[in-house]
Formats: structure tokens, sequence, C-alpha cells
């Protein structure tokens, strides 16, 4: 009979800890290492799910090499590790460099820190030929002027190495740039332990690709690539930095999603990801598919809950197949079906009103898979905006027959729920 893998999680974002019991299901041995002095998941899961783990090892911060290794040798002395895995941006690097030290499977070091440094990434699918966007960096107002004369109005402005939406902003003219570096400068002082080792100071301004945003689940190991899933992204009418969910599928025709999972496979080959689940963000332009950003890390927030309540797989699964060197082929999602989240959080700075009366719900439980809402009458709510994902006060997610159906019935709750808590939610 065959040892039964041993895999290391690395820390996690805000549902990544459902990796534990995924792993354990495939019968894996599974070693939690997490940080002391920072977390991106929410208590509750860690109450429930890192008991679960065979091991729980903490260091100060995952982020920092040294702690790291030292995590990483300790994890091994039970028993050899066939793999390691991390979903949070700023552990990625370290890891990479860690797991090559030790002989341990992960994705290229060098791919890793490509992919991190935005600007990077850019400049190395030019060399490749793949046709992107025009781009530059600065770390301060006056050189970020030049650049965005450069560049051309309108364009976004975000963290080289940030993570999510942090810090990021539409830029329609210098006006708005100064408005953007002011926010960036003030975000600062808000960042965790975690985010703050970030490099937040070298900002990428990139000219506005015209077009929906796509993203792609790629799958890659032993030089095959799969693609798990092609979600179409929903972003702030008034903000298109600021994202608002997801529909699985997406809903474009065949030929575009050939043509946009073709561009990703092309994009993570030229980047040189070589083993992951990794997350790939493209806008489709007139032109044809344009990479918006890969990352080297599964999709976050609740997608990966979204992928379960259409395809009733677990995307956690495969990623832990992947990473210690299982077979892993992605499920067909059921014909016809849909799966929709929205992010709830607040157009402007308010005040909820009232408690909101949530009975008319009960006329959608064919549909919602989830709704979770954290307002009470006086709470005060802030804009989302910017860059604190802590504006975010509630999800929802539906799933049934038809996308545009499925969407236009997560709006629909969106604007009751906006009429019954009597501020007006982010659309």
């Amino acid at each position: 009979m065959a040892a039964r893998r041993h895999i290391v999680l690395v820390d996690a974002n805000y549902w990544g800890l459902n990796l534990i019991p995924a792993a354990k299901r495939l019968g894996y041995r599974v070693t939690f290492v997490r940080s002391r002095d920072d977390s991106k998941y929410p208590e509750d899961l860690a109450g429930s799910l890192i008991p679960l783990a065979d091991a729980v090892i903490e260091v100060p911060v995952t982020a920092e090499e040294e702690a790291l290794e030292g995590a990483l040798r300790d994890a091994g002395k039970a028993q050899p590790v066939d793999g390691a895995v991390t979903f949070l941006d700023v552990a990625l690097e370290p890891l990479a460099t860690v797991a090559e030290r030790l002989g341990i499977p992960f994705t290229a070091r060098g791919a890793v820190a490509t992919v991190r440094r935005k600007d990077h990434a850019r400049a190395a699918l030019e060399r490749a030929g793949i046709a992107g966007t025009a781009y530059g960096t600065a770390s301060d107002l006056a050189t970020a002027r030049e650049v965005a004369a450069r560049v051309g109005y309108p364009l976004f402005l975000k963290p080289a190495a940030g993570t999510s939406s942090l810090m990021a902003a539409r830029v329609d003219d210098e006006a708005a740039l100064e408005r953007a570096f002011a926010a960036v400068e003030a975000g600062r002082a808000h960042l965790g332990p975690l985010d703050r080792l970030l490099d937040t100071r070298t900002l990428l301004l990139e000219r506005r690709l015209e077009g929906p945003l796509v993203s792609v689940e790629l799958g890659v190991a032993g030089g095959r690539s799969l693609p798990f899933m092609v979600s179409g992204r929903k972003r702030a009418q008034y903000d298109e930095a600021m994202e608002l969910g997801a529909t699985m599928p997406a809903q474009i025709d065949e030929a575009t999603r050939r043509d946009v999972v073709d561009h990703a496979r092309t994009a993570v080959e030229a980047l040189g990801l070589d083993l992951g689940l990794f997350h790939v963000e493209v806008i489709v332009t007139p032109e044809g598919p344009r990479l918006l950003e890969a990352n080297a890390r599964l999709m976050g927030a609740l997608m990966p809950l979204l992928y379960r309540n259409l395809t009733g797989a677990d995307i956690y699964e495969s990623a832990a197949r992947i990473h210690v060197g299982d077979p892993a082929d992605p499920p067909a999602p059921p014909p016809g079906m849909a799966a929709v989240s929205r992010c709830i959080a607040s157009r402007h700075d308010a005040v909820v009103a009232r408690a909101p009366d949530l009975a008319w719900l009960d006329d959608h439980r064919e549909h919602l898979r989830l709704f979770r809402l954290k307002a009470e009458p006086g709470q005060v709510v802030r804009a989302y905006a910017g860059s604190q994902k802590q504006q975010i006060f509630g999800f929802l997610q539906v799933a049934g027959e038809g996308g545009a159906r499925m969407e236009a019935l997560a709006d629909a709750i969106v604007a009751r729920l906006s009429e019954e808590l009597g501020i007006e939610l982010a659309t």
C-alpha cells in the first residue's frame, strides 16, 4: 500500500482553510503553517477547520523566509513533504524560495517572482511577443505624472506587487491621479502585519483595456494545462477597480471562451508558471483577449465556494492533487446552469437606517446558496472604494438555470437589500 501524501498549507486567504478538509478527504496528511501576528480568514472557519489538520505550526509571520524554512523542515520530520501550497500573495515568494531550497515541489521560484511584480510580468509577456497594454511604474507623484502622460488616460493605478484590489483605482485625469496617489499614501496606515510586507511603494500605471473582465482557473502540472473554469467578473459601475462578484461559467460564446483559455495558456507558459492552479485575469477587448494579470495561486474570496455551488466539486481537492503530483481533471459544469455571487457593500459612507426584514428571501430559497449579512441599525458602513475589504459586510450566491437569469436575480436581491437597509449599495 502506497504511503499517503503529505501536503503543507502555508497560511490561507478568506476561504482557503477549506483545503484542509479537502486534502483530508483524499487521505493526505496535512500540516498547516499559520501566522501568529495576522490572519486573512474568519475566526469561525479557523475554529472548525484548523483542528482537522494533522499538525499545526505557528510562526510570527508566514511571509518571512527564515521562519517558514524552519516550519517546513519541522513538517518534514514527521513525514517527507510531497508538496506545498499557499493562497496568500505575500507568502508566495518566500514559499517558492524555501521550497526550492528544500526540494519540495512548488511553482518555479523565478516564475513566482516575475508574476508577483506586475510590471515584470508585463515585460516578460512583451519579450514573448504577447500583446498587452502600455504601462510604467512610479514611486512618487512627479514620476507618476510623467508615466501617465506617456501611457495615456484612462489608466489604472495599483501597487506593482499588491494583492487583490488593494489600493487599486481607475484614473481618468491628472486630478484623479493626485487623489489616487494620496489614497495609496493614506491606505498604508491601515495595512495589517502581512500586507505591510508587500511593496506598496512601487506603483504600476497601466493603460485601461476596453472590454469585459473574465478569469481563468488554469491547472498546470507535468507539462499539461487544463482549464477548470472561465468566470465572468462584475465590476462596480462607479469604479472598475472594485469587483463585486462573479458568474460561473462566464456568459460568453464558445469561440470567445476558447480564445480566452488559449490566451491564458500562452501567458502562463511565457511566465514560466509550471505547477499549480493559477488565477488568470483577462480583458476581452475588441482586438481579442489581453492579459490583465496572472496570479501564482488559486482564485480567492468566496469564488471556490461558488465553483462548488455550480459543479458540486471542491476545487481545493484539485489544488491539493496538483501540488502533490496526483492527477486532477476538471469536472464539466452542468449544461445550462450558472452560479452568481455578489458582495454587499455601501456605495457611500452611510449609517444603516433599520433592521432588514429578510422574510422575502424565502421566495428565492430554490436558488439561494449563500447569504451572509452583518448589518444592524445605527451601524456605520464605509464606502466600498480603495483598499479595505472590511468595507464588505455581506455576501450572497445564487445558482440555477440560465446565467443571465441568475445575474438578474442576484442584482434584484441587492436592490431589495438596499431598500431594506436604507442605504445605497454598491452596484
